[in-house]
């Protein structure tokens, strides 16, 4: 018997009631706080679950976030690092591989946004960049419709990646464009490999400006798709065996190559370069590997990533106290020297009441009707901070 106690834990009894352990973690519903996830002994499972602009969200190497069906997905709002490495990888995916889900969208305008050595597999649209901007860099796309979608004028900044569709019309996960740059803004890509994508690999509607280098095209139907005049640059790449290597106004550079890239394959298939590839030490000179030679072209090839792992910056310095703690009718809430607007929400996420600390500092206990609230433990939240404090509330 599984039971979904409050604190989104997943126990297992025997038919007893008797506990036998706990189980994988379930985040469901807002994320107010500042929260690491680290626990590589059962997968995370996410609902609809959305990380909000007082919060804050990394998640380290090794990790498994999966989806509960296809309703679910994660919205982020605030601050998002996820930091695999390259033994450890970050994977996110759906608990039914049959199934798919929602994917990683961002909205809002807050940095950092970094994503690095990452899976993100079976989602309608792995990564939707719908504002800001976004660092990511070692990531493996597979089996998806849409690999990134970017509007709002957003801007991506991408370093070896793979993106491998099917190229079936009539598969389940058909990956359509593994970019698609719908409103977007500036779009750089370093190493990239794409692979058997159904339409196109990029495809560009609106954006600022497109550079792409050191990167492969395989069987794909196209290329690269840009249907206006934008500033978009493709050089140091391979096209091969595409339906059509790329289709409107766009600037080739001098070092492109249409040969055979020469993947290492097998089964699964290794998007590594075999000894003897043409896309070998043919990449940007500018660019190095990380043995110090010439960059390879296509997902493998380039140095380090340069993200680094550093805590998220925090605008302003300040510790939350609350006092007394617990309170049994009214609590003080102490930001020190700084005013501001904090936000009182329940565990399930509702908030209950705000309070303006150039007014008071005072909370009553009072909801924003006017009401009572119950006993418990409440989240006391910086408005536009990811700061924030536990009060306990006892009648």
């Amino acid at each position: 018997i599984v039971r979904i106690h409050w604190n989104g834990i997943a126990e297992l009894f025997d038919s007893g009631f008797d506990q036998v352990e706990t189980l994988w973690p379930i985040h469901e519903g807002n994320i107010y706080h500042d929260e690491v996830w680290s626990d590589t002994t059962w997968p995370h499972y996410i609902g609809y679950t959305t990380v909000k602009a007082s919060g804050s969200l990394k998640i380290l190497p090794g990790v498994e976030v999966y989806a509960l069906d296809w309703t679910s997905r994660l919205i982020i709002e605030g601050q998002f690092e996820v930091l695999g490495n390259e033994e450890q990888p970050v994977t996110f995916g759906v608990r039914d591989p049959y199934d798919n889900w929602g994917g990683v969208t961002f909205v809002n305008n807050y940095s950092p946004r970094v994503m690095r050595n990452v899976i993100i597999e079976h989602a309608d649209t792995a990564i939707n960049l719908a504002n800001g901007s976004l660092q990511l860099s070692g990531a493996e796309i597979r089996d998806v419709q849409t690999g990134i979608l970017i509007t709002g004028g957003a801007n991506l900044s991408a370093q070896q990646l793979l993106v491998q569709g099917l190229n079936d019309a009539d598969a389940d996960f058909t990956a359509l464009s593994a970019i698609w740059a719908l409103k977007a803004g500036n779009v750089e890509i370093v190493n990239a490999t794409f692979d058997s994508i159904y339409y196109a690999a990029i495809s560009v509607d609106t954006l600022a400006s497109l550079s792409v280098l050191n990167s492969i095209f395989t069987r794909c139907g196209a290329g690269a798709d840009v249907r206006e005049i934008w500033p978009a640059e493709l050089d140091y790449c391979c096209f091969h065996g595409n339906a059509i290597d790329t289709w409107g106004p766009i600037d080739l550079g001098a070092n492109i190559i249409f040969d055979d890239p020469m993947f290492v394959g097998g089964t699964p298939f290794d998007f590594h370069l075999a000894p003897g590839s043409p896309c070998i030490d043919t990449g940007d000179p500018s660019i190095t590997d990380s043995d110090g030679t010439r960059s390879d072209m296509g997902a493998y090839g380039g140095g380090t990533t340069g993200i680094d792992d550093g805590n998220f910056a925090k605008p302003e310095i300040m510790t939350l106290r609350i006092s007394p703690n617990p309170f049994n009718s009214t609590c003080r809430i102490d930001l020190g020297e700084i005013k501001a607007v904090v936000e009182i929400h329940d565990l399930t996420g509702k908030l209950v009441s705000k309070i303006d600390l150039n007014e008071t500092s005072v909370w009553d206990g009072r909801n924003a009707s006017g009401e009572d609230a119950p006993s418990g433990v409440y989240l006391f939240n910086i408005e536009g901070s990811s700061k924030s404090a536990k009060g306990i509330l006892i009648k």
